[in-house]
């Protein structure tokens, strides 16, 4: 299992160092409030939309408004992403207050395969499937993250071999964790099934210190998590490598 994470928090800066720049201008600062409505009013930036893996009832529905159905469908959906978010956002909070409470991003990596070359023979050969679990923690300052890797040698990329890295994983938690909520997608084939249902059951009567597993999905479409960041590091690393064996 390779343990991987961040010393400080993302996006942040640390009071003393705020402080002593502070000092060194000698002048007095801007409010946030200020500095949000610069910031959000006079550059021309925007959150990007992804070309793919794009929500197919906000796409229906952008194709059709006037239909009645469609448009109930489209305010249910969008009623249970904002629910499914803001259930995150307050669990992630608890889980920087509370040391026996743990909220966890968990995803699989799109298909890596090695080696990993631009060379024009090696391109088409046949390569190794190699498949990676990502699970990054919300507990400051650190934020820990994880990747659990195997190929398919070693088994394939369903509910099973999710099981068996979820377990592994767990393994390492410290003791005084008593609370785990693991948020993941919809995908039926690896996180939303009876299989892994049944294993959080069997660990939660089995596991010494953990009283409660709970799995939440975000809603179908809208599945964009702070472990996504981790495949994107992955990604990005990789074009920056001649060879990766």
């Amino acid at each position: 299992m390779d343990n991987r994470g961040r010393q400080t928090p993302a996006n942040k800066t640390p009071g003393e160092q705020i402080q002593e720049k502070m000092k060194e201008s000698n002048k007095v600062p801007v409010k946030l409030n200020i500095y949000k409505k610069v910031f959000g009013t006079e550059y021309n930036l925007a959150f990007y939309h992804p070309k793919k893996d794009q929500c197919s009832i906000c796409n229906n529905y952008k194709k059709d408004k006037t239909n009645i159905n469609i448009q109930n469908e489209y305010t249910q959906h969008i009623e249970r992403k904002e629910a499914s978010y803001r259930s995150k956002e307050l669990d992630k909070k608890k889980s920087g207050e509370d040391e026996s409470y743990l909220c966890v991003t968990m995803d699989l990596q799109s298909l890596l395969q090695i080696p990993s070359t631009a060379d024009s023979l090696m391109y088409y050969s046949r390569k190794l499937n190699l498949y990676n679990l990502s699970i990054y923690e919300f507990k400051p300052p650190q934020n820990d993250a994880h990747c659990i890797i195997w190929t398919e040698i070693n088994g394939k990329r369903g509910s099973v071999e999710i099981a068996s890295a979820t377990h592994l994983w767990i393994k390492n938690l410290p003791e005084v964790l008593t609370h785990v909520t693991i948020y993941s997608d919809t995908c039926s084939g690896q996180n939303r099934n009876q299989y892994i249902a049944a294993f959080l059951l069997y660990l939660v009567h089995t596991h010494e210190t953990i009283k409660v597993l709970e799995q939440k999905y975000l809603e179908s479409g809208h599945s964009f998590m702070e472990v996504d960041s981790m495949h994107s590091a992955i990604e990005k690393e990789k074009f920056t490598k001649t060879r990766i064996l």
